[in-house]
This record gives structure tokens, sequence and C-alpha cells, in this order.
């Protein structure tokens, strides 16, 4: 034998489109240009006197004509003032054309024909877009059209109050460890025996350090071969002697090293989005004139239309003093759901420990077995035989529990492209 050591023992457009914007002009007091016959009185000479007043001015015009001896005297005074209105006299009022259609005088929401169906409202501020009839209800109750009549031109669709539950997250759990390895740090050939071994009597060894993968290793021990001591303890050195090499085999303490445990994989449950409230907003054709101060001149709006409302992109602070102050705020049929869960995971193994045993063998080619031996134990060679190969057999872990994390509820709804109503 070449060599003996002296041993001891031991882890995400809106488009805004249609945005129209209407200048009322306000009206003076309003009066047409009119134009009167008067009858040839019975018995004389036919006449005619004709008198129009078509400007801002204040006068008596007085004609007279006759025929045959007889005769009419007419005497007109007219009095005007300055006025936009245009009277076509059709007799049928048009409320949202600003044209004094009926002759009387007065335009749209001015004439007493419009007062059932229309009323003023106030100016669109600038940088809005309006007038709008606004629909606003719950997802199923949103009508499918605009009222048609009234406000019969589609401009938006858009929807408020989301409904979205967080995430239900699946409990994490850990599997058994996973690619540990169990080591051995010395395998011990010694010149005494087991009983000596564990009384820590002095020894002479062949130390191998062994590999614990099931396979063949080479040893090279020769048997019958008697050299190996007694040991000299004042140098602590195997010098050589008279005794058998090959008594017995023991082997160091298994050490588990390494590993991990799989987790379970995460299987949220994620209710499905919805919205509570949905909303279309109309505008009318024309918007009519006839109102005070720049209001226009609006049909009235009917249920489900039940407001009449500005707009502007985003979410913003309804316009002070515009008369519009009842804010609301529509996004896109399609929010960024980020609704998750966190992975599973798991942390080292705790408490894994392992069994290994070692079978050595008298060949090189680990054919012809001469002893088996368990990890932190002692195994006695009867004939001090050639040792000359070992691998390791029975290799168990044991232990190596792993904490669960992960499972949390994550991310929300997050609606997009705000657009502000505000309604009176």
């Amino acid at each position: 034998m070449s060599s003996r050591d002296l041993s001891m023992s031991s882890r995400t457009a809106l488009h805004v489109a249609l945005g129209l914007a209407f200048a009322a002009a306000v009206p003076a007091c309003l009066f047409p240009s009119y134009t009167f016959t008067e009858p040839e009185p019975s018995g004389g000479g036919g006449a005619t006197t004709t008198s129009t007043s078509s400007s801002p001015t204040t006068g008596t015009n007085s004609t007279s004509s006759g025929d045959g001896g007889s005769g009419v005297t007419t005497t007109t005074s007219t009095t005007s003032s300055t006025t936009t209105s245009t009277s076509t006299g059709t007799g049928s009022e048009d409320c949202t054309d600003g044209i004094d259609n009926d002759a009387d005088g007065k335009i749209d929401c001015a004439d007493p024909d419009c007062t059932a169906g229309y009323s003023c409202h106030n100016p669109v501020p600038v940088g809005w877009t309006g007038h709008y009839a606004l629909a606003d209800g719950t997802f199923a109750a949103l009508p499918g059209n605009c009222p048609g009549s009234t406000y019969p031109n589609p401009f938006y669709t858009g929807y408020r109050s989301p409904n979205a539950a967080p995430p239900v997250c699946s409990t994490c759990s850990c599997g058994s460890t996973q690619g540990a390895t169990c080591t051995i740090d010395k395998i011990h050939i010694t010149n005494i025996t087991c009983a000596e071994v564990q009384a820590g009597a002095a020894n002479c060894y062949l130390p191998v350090a062994p590999v614990i993968d099931g396979a063949c290793h080479n040893i090279g021990a020769p048997g019958g071969q008697k050299t190996c001591g007694p040991p000299d303890l004042a140098s602590g050195t195997c010098p050589g002697g008279s005794q058998a090499c090959n008594v017995s085999i023991y082997l160091d303490p298994p050490v588990a090293q390494g590993g991990a445990c799989p987790p379970s994989p995460q299987a949220p449950t994620i209710a499905p989005f919805s919205w509570s409230n949905a909303a279309r907003a109309c505008l009318p054709t024309t918007e009519g004139k006839g109102c005070a101060n720049d209001f226009a001149c609006l049909p009235n709006t009917a249920a489900p239309f039940g407001a009449v409302c500005i707009s502007k992109l985003g979410d913003n602070a309804c316009p002070a003093g515009s008369g519009y102050t009842t804010k609301k705020v529509f996004y896109d049929l399609d929010p960024v759901d980020t609704r998750a869960c966190t992975d599973c995971a798991c942390g080292s193994p705790s408490g894994l420990a392992c069994n290994t045993a070692i079978t050595t063998y008298s060949d090189t080619a680990c054919t012809s077995a001469n002893a088996t031996t368990d990890a932190s134990m002692c195994n006695s060679y009867p004939n001090n035989p050639a040792v000359g190969s070992y691998k390791s057999v029975s290799t168990q872990f044991t232990g190596g529990a792993c904490a669960a994390s992960g499972g949390q509820a994550m991310g929300s709804v997050v609606p997009q492209n705000a657009v502000t109503f505000c309604c009176q």
C-alpha cells in the first residue's frame, strides 16, 4: 500500500367627432315688413295706396288719387326698428332654423309655437363641445339608437362604474426536494478492527473521497499486505510494519446538500369584468335661436335621454359659471385588465438529511463484492482482502420541507380614454 494516514477516529381613441358649436345671435324686437292694399270705395274710380315700412324711421306719408270726380285719400304712419329676422310667412314655425317661419316677428324659442317642445340652454364654453342629449343608465338599459326626431345624430357611447372583483388565488404548496446530493467526506480502509475503531484507537488507513453517484470507481488497495502499522504516535505517521492493511472499513457521516422544492402552479380565478353603467350621447341636427345671451334653442329631452350636456376629452372639472355642473366621466368599452396572482415559490429545503451505503469489491470492475457498509458505520474485512473498487448504493433523502410563498392577488382594471360630460 502506497500511503496510509494516521487517525484517532472520530432558493396596458376616443375620437370626438361632430363637435358642433353654434353661435346664437341675440335678436332685437322683431318686426317684419308689411304691405297694405286698400280697396276702392264703392261708387267711384279705383285707387290703391301702398305703404311699406322697411327702415328704422318714423314718418307720415299721404297719397291722393282720383278718377271721375271721386277719390280717396289715405294716410299711413309707420314705425320700424332694426331687426335681423327673416320672414317667410309659410305659417309653420321651425324652432331650430333661426328663421321667423310663420311671420309673427318671433324666432325659434322666442315664438310661442316653440314653448312646449323647446327651451334655451347655456352656450358651450371654449374648449368644450356640445350640445348633447345624454342617456346614462344601467348597461342593460343602454338605448340602441338616438331619438330620431330631436337628437338624431350619434356622437359617443361610453361606460362607467366598472365591476372588477379581485382575483381569487390558488393555495401555493411545495413538492418534495429534488436535485439534492448526498456526500461522504471519506471512506477509511483501516488496519484495525471495528471494535477498535469504535473505541477510538489509533490506526493506519487508506483515505478515499467517494463519489456518490451509483457508478463504479477504482480504489486499488491490494490484498494480503501486512505492512500497515502499528502507527508511530509520536510523529503521527504510519511508517510501515507487520500488521494487515485491510482489516475493516468505516465511512464518515453523510451530508445532504443543495436541492429545491418544485412549487405548485398558480391557477387564479378571475371573475369577468363588466360595467354597471353605459351612456349614449346624441346631437341635434341644428340649434335654434331666439334666446337671450347667446343661449341655444334646443329640443327638450325625453327619457332615457334626460339631460343636455357638454363634453371634453379627459377627466376634467366642469367649467365654472357655465351652467353645466353635473359631472360624469365615461370610458372605452375595453379597459386594461392586469388582475392576476403572484407566482408560487418555495424556500430552501429545511431539515434535509440523507443516507447511503458503499459496496466495495475485490476486483476493479465492481463484480466481486466483499462488503456493503452504511454511512457512519464500520464493517469488517475477513482475511485482509484486496479492495479494488466501490460504488454507492441505496441513497435516500428524508426531510427537506420547503416553505411556500406567493399566491397574492395583484393588478386592477384600468379604464381607458376618459371623456367628461357636464350636464345641466
